[in-house]
């Protein structure tokens, strides 16, 4: 028996390739369809990470840069389109059960209409990025962040959006540093990104970064995608997208991805060293030593403690 037939340590998941988990909400046939075959525009802006490293911040920004004369426009947009990854849909029985239901894929309900500049972003290895990315080679963003509280974030995500299931903390740990994160591994994630990181047309981040000093952040965004912003405007684009901004627009936005009580999830803390109040003494050391041990020739990404 291949590793791609073992059952995934939870329901609503599936092994998308050998090791490799995914949640049902990221179909296969998209993946494998509608991704590998998505036609690239030359003035997309790709924004790449692993979840809950700072994304749905990173892409407002992003959008706010690209229309900061018109943000009412960008509070008019359906939810579903701000956070249309590649691989979304379209969903199955076991979602329809939780209210989620999405006929196609969100590349044909919602990006491929989306007007030019886009911003598109995906959770996926680079790998399974669509062909015409590597052809077209269009500017991307890149960012990374503390696999500590990556797994924090990532756990009580899990166990608040409907598309997976509740599981206990001390379970997910395990999973996660067994590459069982509900996006496959944040370490595979980081080593196949290190081939394209020094690439004129990939700008890379951490999300510790931008939390220290965002204002110098939106300036090299704003001025990598070729949208130069003078100082009132990058006042207009962090004030947008501060984080009392987004977790009240977030809270406000219905959407079915998440159980009621829990509906402002998606913008949680937005704070780093998060983890040191959930990890145990016996906790952190073990991840320390896999983290060391998954990272072995990719020193220089890691995170120092």
């Amino acid at each position: 028996m291949s590793d791609i037939d073992v059952k995934p340590p939870w329901e609503k998941s599936h092994y998308f390739r050998p090791g490799y988990l995914l949640p049902t909400l990221m179909n296969k046939d998209t993946i494998e369809t509608h991704v590998r075959d998505f036609a690239v525009r030359d003035d997309d802006v790709f924004l790449l990470s692993y979840a809950r490293s700072g994304t749905a911040w990173t892409n407002t920004i992003l959008n706010a840069i690209i229309y900061v004369d018109n943000l009412t426009y960008l509070d008019s947009i359906d939810i579903h389109t701000k956070l249309a990854c590649l691989e979304v849909g379209p969903t199955g029985d076991d979602l329809a059960a939780e209210g989620m239901v999405f006929p196609k894929s969100f590349i044909e309900m919602f990006i491929n209409d989306c007007p030019s500049p886009r911003v598109i972003h995906s959770h996926l290895y680079v790998d399974f990025l669509p062909k015409q990315y590597f052809v077209k080679k269009p500017k991307t963003v890149y960012i990374r962040r503390d696999p500590k509280d990556v797994l924090v974030s990532i756990a009580e995500h899990h166990n608040s959006a409907k598309y997976h299931g509740c599981v206990p903390w001390e379970k997910y740990f395990e999973e996660f540093l067994k590459e069982n994160g509900d996006y496959g591994s944040p370490f595979t994630h980081t080593k196949k990104c290190a081939e394209f990181m020094n690439e004129p047309r990939w700008l890379c981040f951490t999300y510790e970064e931008l939390r220290k000093d965002i204002r110098s952040a939106i300036k090299k965004m704003s001025d990598f995608i070729g949208k130069t912003l003078n100082e009132e405007e990058i006042d207009k684009v962090i004030n947008y997208t501060s984080f009392n901004q987004m977790k009240e627009r977030y809270e406000n936005s219905p959407t079915p991805f998440y159980q009621e009580k829990n509906a402002g999830k998606w913008i949680r803390k937005g704070v780093v060293g998060d983890w040191k109040h959930h990890f145990t003494v016996t906790q952190n050391e073990t991840f320390d030593r896999v983290y060391a041990e998954k990272m072995k020739g990719y020193e220089h990404l890691m995170y120092k403690y």
